[in-house]
């Protein structure tokens, strides 16, 4: 026997449930966004608006360099190398001349070869006597061409402890002969240039200061090679390695002029 097929609705209900259906589809997609909304957790709207959750804030603390400016500062050392940080704004770059011998016989009894040109002091070995005698002339900023532990050993006295006691920005940038490049003039003159006010600059027997400045005036200041190594060694510098390499240093440069 054959099936009936399904009846269909009413045709004359059809008229009256299309409206009713649409009415109820429409409002069911309305009514999504607003579940969505109210299901986001608070503190997740997007960045910037009423409900953003505040991005954390990153405390920067920069490394403080010795060699910023004349205000006593914790001194540092970076026993190995230098790091010092490049200053945001240069000071005027000081006069240059020629050093000479320190006439003063009670103050170079306590440095190997004093000598200084204006108002930076070139040395081997400061005593503690000495470096007080400097910070009673006004210096603010030691640069070390040795290790705390060798002036230590050497004289008897840590330098850090004495440096901060004094108030002294103390800058350590161990140099040798086999080690001294264009980076160790990098390194001093980012101290030496932002500072205001006398400088001493030391080392052993102020063979090595007078290097590293003739590779300062060469590398920085646009001195010939011949030029900066005279300045050099009035500063100290002598033949044998440490004039061999500062030499070789100074000759590297390319000076835009030559005074």
């Amino acid at each position: 026997m054959r099936a009936s097929p399904t009846p269909s609705l009413n045709p004359l209900l059809n008229p009256l449930l299309t409206p009713v259906l649409t009415l109820v589809l429409t409002s069911s997609l309305l009514a999504l966004p607003s579940a969505s909304c109210a299901a986001k957790p608070r503190g997740a709207g997007s960045a910037g608006g009423p409900g953003a959750t505040p991005a954390p804030t990153v405390a920067v603390t920069a490394t403080p360099s010795s060699a910023t400016s004349a205000t006593p500062a914790t001194p540092t050392s970076t026993g190995t190398s230098a790091t010092v940080a490049a200053p945001a704004q240069r000071l005027a770059q000081r006069p240059v001349g020629t050093a000479r011998r320190i006439s003063d016989n009670d103050l170079s009894a306590e440095f190997n070869n004093l000598s200084a040109d204006g108002d930076t002091y070139f040395g081997g070995w400061p005593t503690e006597a000495g470096l007080r005698a400097m910070s009673a002339k006004g210096v603010k900023l030691v640069v070390a061409l040795k290790t705390p532990e060798q002036v230590q050993e050497a004289r008897g006295y840590d330098p850090r402890a004495l440096a901060a006691e004094l108030g002294i920005n103390l800058v350590v940038i161990p140099v040798s002969p086999g080690s001294f490049s264009p980076a160790d003039v990098e390194a001093f003159a980012a101290a030496y240039d932002a500072s205001n006010g006398p400088v001493l600059v030391h080392c052993g027997s102020s063979s090595t200061v007078g290097g590293m400045w003739a590779g300062y005036l060469a590398l920085k200041r646009g001195f010939s090679a011949e030029k900066a190594l005279e300045a050099g060694r009035a500063a100290g510098l002598k033949e044998g390695p440490m004039g061999d390499t500062a030499e070789r240093v100074v000759r590297s440069a390319t000076p835009a002029a030559a005074p």
